[in-house]
């Protein structure tokens, strides 16, 4: 029975109902378990937690970003690089028409260069209370003249049709881009931020080779970094007050700098920690977690490596990876993701998942409990390359997936095991003592001839699947405490 299969939680032992030999047993068998499902559920582990890829819809020309709009509706809401944003009903159709067009077949006010180039529409982000509102944020390349391929955060309203949005726009904030590539795109809300419409803004260093403008380390400047500004006051936003240079040198909007390219960023929902996906130049691929005023390191570093000694190599004023990874294998940018804080698969919880764009791999790491990050762990290998561009969220909390494809691009939903069914080792449909008896016998170097004493809570002489799954989440509850 492959190992992969096999994902545990951890807590405290429970009872066992045993006696002289037979408590000995128990005490010894059940420690076994404590060992083997602390191995098997720590991020160190290959074991932890296989995942596939499962079709939602497909269609779609170039998707860049999926999302939902926080309004009970169960729509999903998918950002084409050409400009529209289109609806996946509950039921997986792609309606028509589009819930925002702005691609050269309507309002024609979004760039897209086609193959070449890094410009487009990037991201949508839903107001909190877009339910009684109906705004939302888009990022997107302009086409237009001499500001052509400039980037523009701007606001619209949807329309009397909940499945199509009005045409009229507010610019909130325009960005002068020297270069076509390294735009950035994320926009998203901290759900844990005290300002709840704090809209964030990842932009990248202006582009071109090894940041040739010195704009990642210039906090004067607003590209290479991400911003906080808030959208329901001040015209046409607020700043506010508590941004780290604000009344300092620096420009208020900035809320941590020192960035090449950051596609995509996100928040964890539990403690609103903010995860940076932030692609490299040459060789390294990076994962930041970063806080108000911090900075990077882009371009001294790449990733934990020196990348410009005139700049200063120092680390000592600089916010360090917590993930890295090389150019191997096919790997060639980042791909930021998200904390899985979903409720369907137990045994991904406080995962973080990010991908390549040009492997179409997809790891995560994930915080022990001394507080480090694991190394990167290669949890799904696609057949062949996939270019994988975004990963965005349902109500759910599920982990969506977007593929890029010119004609044929598609949204997959992350599944991983159930935990029930990850431990039904023989496969025969139950969970019972012969599943506990097997993870011993295989993992635990027991000879399957001294038997195995389970922990029948109930103390009814059987030990049945209610039980076991009860017995491995008060041990996962324990160890989290």
């Amino acid at each position: 029975m492959a190992l992969g299969r096999v994902t545990l939680g951890i807590g405290t032992i429970g009872a066992f109902k045993s006696t002289g030999m037979a408590a000995h047993a128990a005490f010894y068998w059940g420690w076994t378990l404590m060992s083997l499902a602390l191995s098997l559920y720590s991020a160190s582990s290959s074991a932890l937690s296989e995942i596939t890829l499962e079709p939602v819809a497909s269609g779609f020309r170039d998707p860049t970003f999926v999302t939902h709009a926080g309004d009970g509706s169960g729509r999903l809401f998918v950002t084409e690089r050409s400009g529209k944003v289109r609806i996946v009903d509950p039921g997986g159709r792609v309606l028509s028409p589009p819930f925002l067009d702005l691609s050269s077949d309507r309002l024609n006010r979004v760039h897209h260069p086609g193959s070449t180039g890094e410009n487009g529409l990037f991201a949508i982000a839903f107001h909190p209370d877009y339910e009684e509102n109906g705004r939302f944020f888009v990022h997107y390349s302009i086409r237009d003249g001499t500001r052509t391929g400039n980037g523009i955060i701007a606001e619209y309203l949807v329309s009397e049709d909940p499945d199509v949005a009005s045409t009229e726009e507010k610019i909130l904030l325009e960005i002068e881009q020297p270069a076509p590539n390294h735009n950035g795109g994320t926009i998203a809300f901290n759900p844990v931020d005290p300002c709840t419409t704090c809209l964030y803004i990842g932009l990248g260093d202006g582009g071109g080779y090894a940041d040739p403008f010195r704009n990642a380390q210039n906090k004067d400047r607003l590209l290479g970094k991400i911003l906080r500004i808030d959208v329901d006051s001040g015209e046409p936003y607020g700043i506010p007050p508590d941004n780290p240079f604000v009344g300092k040198a620096g420009r208020d909007e900035i809320f941590c700098w020192g960035l090449r390219n950051p596609w995509r960023f996100s928040f964890d929902p539990l403690d609103g920690s903010l995860f940076v996906g932030d692609v490299g130049e040459f060789s390294r691929e990076e994962i930041d977690i970063a806080r108000a005023g911090d900075n990077l390191g882009w371009s001294r570093r790449e990733g934990n490596t020196c990348f410009n000694g005139a700049l200063g190599c120092q680390i000592d004023d600089l916010t360090l990876p917590i993930a890295e990874y090389g150019h191997s294998d096919g790997n060639c940018a980042v791909v930021g993701g998200y904390v899985y804080r979903g409720s369907r698969y137990p045994a991904l919880a406080g995962q973080y998942f990010f991908a390549d764009y040009c492997s179409g791999r997809i790891w995560t790491i994930e915080r022990g409990a001394d507080g480090a990050w694991s190394e990167p762990r290669l949890r799904y290998e696609p057949e062949g390359a996939r270019l994988l561009s975004s990963f965005g969220t349902d109500e759910e909390g599920d982990l969506l997936v977007a593929q890029f494809g010119s004609n044929n691009g598609k949204i997959y939903r992350i599944v991983g095991p159930p935990l029930l069914e990850s431990m039904d080792l023989n496969a025969d449909g139950r969970i019972d003592e012969i599943d506990l008896f097997e993870l011993a016998r295989q993992y635990g170097g027991a000879d399957p001839s001294e038997g195995f004493v389970s922990a029948d809570l109930s103390g009814d002489g059987k030990t049945g699947a209610n039980e076991v799954m009860a017995f491995v989440m008060d041990r996962k509850a324990g160890a989290s405490e």
